[in-house]
């Protein structure tokens, strides 16, 4: 019986063997998975402090209530865009600007849009000629330049000038590795040229302090395009390789659009920094944040127990070496 009590322990202690490699990079596994989520967590919880949607928000709604008496000073006005001396007639449009505020369930509130908008037919302007590129220095090259002013309640007012065709440079590998021609591209030495044509021009006007001029907007710039912080009025599109002939750009139709400077689209844009998606309410950062958290909090237990079973594997170890050393020899 002590022979039996004696194998039957001894099995017990030899079944527990190292701990193995899956186990360890499981246990590895769950400390990185276990860090990012504290991290995770602890960034949703201070970022809900800041309340960024609730103040965007606030914004966006302050100036719907200011637009009301800004968009009866811009209604009824008769105005034409000049492209060259080429007037272009701009009538009132009321179309809806489309918000991409997918991740809250409440819809933001409503206004009356009005801009006024026009279009240049296509063939009106002869193609646009590039310069010779120089494959050195130049980055830029620009095609035919035309003059654009705005007629509006019997003023004139200068919006600058636009080239009709452009193309631009940036570095792209040659070969397999290269997407110049994905780009609508041309390769030029290690340069990839895009050509490109105005398709539209877009400006933000407001009332002089005087209120009977009206002047362009004195935001960072007049357009209505915002990127890296500036509103461009100019928006080009690329035109590709087998529609050029030579180094002259086709000119397509133009859209022209005027708007006013006080519209609550311009206020989003700047509050949201072009995407016109006002986040995530800070009752919903919050509960992501506690569930990662939480996450956190479990994926911890996967080191624990490999750090309990390192440990029980030990102990047995030792408690096998002392069993070796104190068992009796066997009797033949």
């Amino acid at each position: 019986l002590a022979f039996a009590a004696t194998s039957s322990r001894a099995t017990m202690i030899s079944s527990y063997g190292e701990p193995s490699i899956t186990g360890a990079l499981f246990a590895i596994g769950g400390c990185v998975a276990a860090t990012v989520c504290f991290v995770l967590g602890a960034f949703f919880l201070e970022w809900s402090t800041e309340r960024v949607r609730e103040k965007n928000v606030a914004g966006y709604e302050a100036s719907i209530d200011k637009w009301a008496k800004a968009r009866k000073e811009f209604s009824n006005l008769t105005m034409a865009m000049l492209l060259d001396n080429i007037s272009v007639a701009l009538v009132a449009n009321e179309s809806t600007d489309v918000l991409h505020d997918s991740q809250n369930e409440v819809p933001l509130p409503e206004f009356g849009h009005l801009k006024y908008s026009g279009v240049l037919p296509s063939g009106v302007f002869l193609a646009g000629v590039l310069p010779a590129i120089v494959n050195s220095s130049q980055r830029v090259a620009l095609g035919r330049e035309v003059e654009v002013h705005l007629d509006i309640a019997g003023f004139r007012l200068a919006l600058g000038s636009y080239a009709l065709s452009k193309a631009s440079a940036h570095f792209e590998q040659k070969g397999v590795y290269g997407h110049c021609r994905e780009q609508l591209g041309e390769q030029v030495g290690q340069l990839c040229w895009v050509y490109s044509q105005l398709s539209s021009v877009c400006v933000q006007i407001e009332r002089e302090s005087d209120g009977h001029r009206w002047q362009l907007a004195s935001r960072n710039g007049s357009g209505c395009l915002l990127t890296a912080g500036s509103w461009h009025s100019a928006v080009y599109s690329p035109v590709p390789l087998d529609e050029m002939h030579g180094r002259t750009v086709p000119v397509g139709r133009i859209s022209l659009e005027v708007r006013s400077g006080h519209d609550p689209y311009f206020v989003a844009m700047e509050a949201t920094k072009g995407s016109l998606n006002f986040g995530m309410p800070a009752l919903e950062e919050r509960l992501t944040g506690i569930v990662l958290l939480s996450m956190g909090a479990v994926l911890c237990c996967l080191p624990q127990g490999a750090l309990c079973r390192w440990a029980l594997c030990a102990y047995l170890r030792r408690r096998k070496r002392q069993y070796r050393r104190s068992r009796p020899p066997m009797q033949t």
